[in-house]
């Protein structure tokens, strides 16, 4: 998941279990973490 605002992007990671998403513990980071640069692009 991806939040924007005033220029700012933060990024959080989760899983799909059972049909729901169930995000990391670990909370928000200032930097997508995937490899694939594509993905972290936000329309």
């Amino acid at each position: 998941m991806a939040a924007q605002d005033d220029g700012m992007t933060l990024w959080r990671l989760g899983n799909v279990i059972q049909g729901s998403i169930v995000f990391s513990p670990h909370g928000w980071s200032d930097f997508c973490p995937l490899k694939e640069v594509a993905l972290c692009r936000i329309p």
